[in-house]
């Protein structure tokens, strides 16, 4: 398919548009800014292709123009296989199709035959997949697009191949049989549910079949049981009357033993309250023998810590004798040291005065000599001029003073004379300036040039037609005025003079700057100077010091204070071991250890003779004997009676009474049991009459789902084994022709990933999957910009493949909407290549915001759609 013209009339946003002399092959690049109306050429391509010229379909309707009441009218020549036709379609009220086919014979169609003329040229030659895979509109780029079942690109594919049918892929016969498929089965192969309801409409009727003919069968067994129910309740009325005089004589046997459990437990408390009086008054009496006990050893305690205190007093007053003595020692050798680090303190003062003075000399000596390199540097400073001349300054004058002198010469050659004589000495004046005239002076002249000549005053003005030079020389002379005026300057020598003079100053300033440096040292001049001033108000009028004598005696002083700290160490160690007063701090412990005792030795007396006062000794042995004897006769009572309690056996007595109450209760049960099953029976066998037709309308229902399921599974089995038959020979097919169309797809691809590129392809030849240097990485994890890339070289290579389908090389376009906008630098460049390679045997319409990006395109075309439109 090659397109010739295209034009528009009342399309969408677009008056008029008229694209025409398309070359049949080459890059073809139609640029625009948004909503200039670069979409809507794609647009209205498809639609003259595709829609018919009554369709009022949403993709029609959207390119009616907009405020106007007008019929979008679109008309495209264009060449596809031996048919070369124009077609020109109205949409709208004024609808019209017009087909006008020039070769391979000339013939003329209107109306519906024209949309069906083009329809059935188009589905020869450029079927509606390819039309829709080759012309992309703007975000539309999908990279995984599905070459097979494109019948065009199905021909060339089972051409490049020797082997298998020459045919195409019949889509439609595969779409019949899928729809059919899809009656019965899921895309997986699962059945649907509407089919496998069959199945389970046949099993619910086996199950209700199955019921009903359980209800007829138990209607004989209700019938039995009715009679079991009868002859349970009689057995159970004849064994009530024996049960119930049993439990009469269990609860007799069962009170009797309950009253003696009463009588043993009456006697246990009785037993433990005694236990308790009688631990009670062992404990008073255990209690007042241990407090004599403890009053003995207290006693005892009081007169060991006195004797240990005794001696502690001794040792504490012997303690503070030498802690006297070494205090003393030690406070006489502080004061030894204290005045040692006075005198230490003024030698130091006097040696840092001493230095100080030195100081102060030379920072007097190298401030003054500063000043006066400073005052050196300001008088060069303050003749430094505003503006200095450079060397460059210079250049520039001499460059405009030989061009002032260049075109003097020029205007000199090429004007005009004057020659004016006078026999007599006298004076003639040009433009304003006074000449001596004596014999014959020669004027040049130019236009504008005035002479005086005594009462006469001459103007020269050249014709109209002549040449001025004096321009150039006005020129010449305002920009050399303009280069000496910024520094006062009548000529170029005086700048040149000037120019030198600054030079040296600058040389001057140079070297007081050094000086002043070098005389500093490297220190900051102010900062020298604060530190004179500080020396001079630290130091004030003090007598002159010897730094020498200063540094000896202050020498003598820290080696004086060193013996002094020396021996206040020494002395401080030895006050160290009786500055704590371990024996005084002993003694006072001893000491207070021996008040408390006797404190606690005073109350336990005091506590024992209250204690006595209240119930003697001899009382509380008594009690301790009565409570003895006490507990011992209510033990003897439990005894007793825990041995009637045995004879008696209340917990048997109590089991028996229940046994005989569950076996009363039981009969009632059996018997109310029975009754009610009886009931119950009799009901289901009045509810069970015709149960016997209901089972044989159940086994009818269960024939009619079963023949139903059967006709369902052959017709399903059927359409599943040529659904099988057919897929497996399109995929055979498929894999026969998947290596021309990698090699096409590859041979694109080398351009811009490299040699070493390769794809990997579905089944539908969709690309899966790209693998370069040996890293395959899956098509939805690349990059925005390679799917773009790969999206445009899969459809070059099905471009490609679909022109060679036909019987010879006879490529179809591509055209898309705004792409590249995701490739980089690098592979924009390699993208261009590609574009310029295909370019070169198809056609490839681009619509573009952004043409620069096909700059390095060999562009066969390039037009503005603003062009287009007007």
């Amino acid at each position: 398919m090659r397109i010739r013209t295209l034009a528009l009339n009342d399309v969408r946003g677009i008056g008029h548009l008229e694209l025409t002399d398309l070359p049949p092959s080459g890059v073809i690049v139609i640029h625009g800014d948004n909503e200039a109306g670069k979409s809507t050429i794609l647009d209205a391509l498809d639609v003259v292709l595709n829609a018919k010229h009554t369709s009022k379909k949403s993709e029609v309707k959207a390119l009616e123009p907009v405020g106007r009441d007008a019929s979008p009218d679109i008309t495209l020549s264009a060449t596809v296989g031996p048919y070369d036709f124009t077609i020109r379609k109205r949409f709208g009220r004024a609808r019209l199709s017009e087909l006008h086919i020039v070769a391979p014979k000339n013939e003329q169609f209107t109306g519906r035959e024209a949309d069906d003329a083009l329809a059935r040229i188009l589905d020869e030659h450029v079927d509606k997949e390819l039309r829709s895979s080759l012309f992309v509109r703007q975000g539309m780029l999908d990279p995984a697009v599905s070459a097979a079942g494109i019948p065009s690109v199905t021909r060339a594919l089972n051409g490049a191949t020797e082997t298998g049918s020459q045919e195409p892929e019949d889509t439609e016969l595969l779409s019949r049989v899928h729809a059919e498929f899809e009656r019965f089965f899921t895309n997986s192969g699962k059945k649907k549910a509407s089919y496998a309801a069959l199945e389970t409409r046949v099993e619910g009727a086996r199950t209700a079949a199955a019921d009903a003919r359980r209800r007829a069968s138990e209607l004989d067994a209700f019938v039995a049981e009715v009679g079991r129910c009868d002859n349970e309740i009689h057995a159970a009325e004849a064994e009530l009357p024996g049960a119930e005089e049993d439990v009469a004589q269990r609860e007799a046997d069962a009170a009797v033993a309950r009253e003696v459990g009463e009588k043993i437990e009456a006697a246990r408390r009785e037993r433990d309250r005694a236990g308790i009086d009688a631990q009670r008054a062992e404990d008073d009496f255990a209690a007042r023998t241990a407090a004599n006990e403890r009053l003995a050893a207290l006693r005892f305690e009081v007169l060991e810590l006195e004797k240990e205190a005794s001696g502690a007093q001794v040792r504490a007053v012997e303690e503070q004798d030498k802690l006297r003595a070494l205090t003393e020692s030690r406070d006489r050798a502080r004061s030894a040291e204290t005045e040692a680090r006075e005198v230490a303190k003024r030698a130091r003062q006097d040696v840092e005065r001493a230095r100080g003075a030195r100081r102060k000399t030379e920072l007097q000596h190298i401030v003054a000599r500063a000043d006066k390199a400073t005052d050196e540097l300001s008088a060069f400073l303050e003749q430094q001029p505003e503006r200095r001349v450079t060397d460059a300054d210079v250049r520039h004058a001499e460059s405009a003073a030989a061009e002032e002198e260049l075109q003097r010469r020029l205007r000199d050659a090429s004007s005009a004379r004057l020659d004016v004589s006078s026999d007599n000495d006298s004076e003639i004046a040009v433009d304003g300036e006074p000449r001596p005239l004596r014999g014959t002076t020669t004027v040049e002249l130019h236009d504008g040039t005035s002479l005086q000549l005594g009462k006469f005053s001459v103007v020269y003005r050249a014709a109209p037609t002549g040449t001025d030079t004096e321009a150039p020389l006005r020129e010449a002379r305002m920009a050399l005025n303009d280069s000496l005026e910024p520094f006062g300057c009548q000529n170029v020598d005086e700048l040149r003079a000037l120019r030198d003079a600054h030079a040296e100053l600058s040389a001057l300033i140079e070297a007081a700057r050094r000086r002043r440096d070098e005389i500093a040292d490297g220190h900051d001049v102010e900062v020298l100077r604060a530190e004179l001033a500080r020396l001079t108000t630290e130091l004030g009028e003090c007598e002159q010091i010897d730094e020498a004598a200063a540094v000896k005696t202050a020498d003598e002083a820290e080696a004086e204070l060193e013996r002094a700290t020396a021996a206040l160490h020494e002395a401080e160690a030895a006050l160290r071991p009786f500055a704590a007063g371990e024996r005084s701090t002993e003694y006072t412990i001893i000491s207070a250890r021996l008040e408390a005792k006797k404190s606690e030795l005073q109350a336990a007396e005091r506590e024992l003779e209250a204690s006595a006062a209240r119930v003697s000794t001899m009382a509380l042995a008594q009690a301790k004997a009565a409570a003895a004897k006490a507990f011992d006769a209510a033990a003897a009572r439990v005894a007793e009676l825990e041995a009637e309690l045995a004879q008696s056996n209340p917990d048997t007595a109590e089991r028996l009474l229940e046994g005989a109450r569950n076996r009363a209760q039981s009969l009632r049960e059996r018997r109310s049991a029975a009754h009610l099953r009886s009931v119950e029976l009799k009901g289901r066998i009045e509810a069970a009459i015709g149960a016997a037709e209901t089972a044989d309308r159940a086994d009818a229902a269960v024939e009619a789902a079963e023949a139903e399921l059967v006709r369902a599974n052959r017709r399903a089995e059927a359409v599943k084994l040529l659904w099988d038959t057919l897929v497996s020979h399109r995929d055979a097919s498929r894999r026969r022709y998947a290596e021309p169309f990698a090699q096409a797809l590859n041979r694109y691809a080398a351009v811009v990933f490299g040699p070493g590129v390769e794809f990997t392809l579905g089944e539908d030849l969709t690309i899966a999957a790209r693998t370069l240097g040996g890293v395959t990485i899956p098509l939805d994890q690349l990059s925005g910009g390679a799917k773009e890339q790969i999206g445009l070289l899969a459809r070059f290579a099905i471009a490609d493949l679909a022109g060679q389908g036909n019987g010879g090389a006879a490529p179809v376009p591509v055209v898309v909407d705004d792409v590249l906008g995701a490739s980089d630098g690098d592979r924009l460049e390699l993208m261009n290549a590609l574009f310029d390679q295909v370019g070169k045997s198809a056609q490839v319409i681009v619509l573009t915001c952004y043409p620069q990006r096909f700059d390095r395109v060999a562009v066969a075309r390039r037009v503005s759609v603003h062009e287009l439109k007007s």
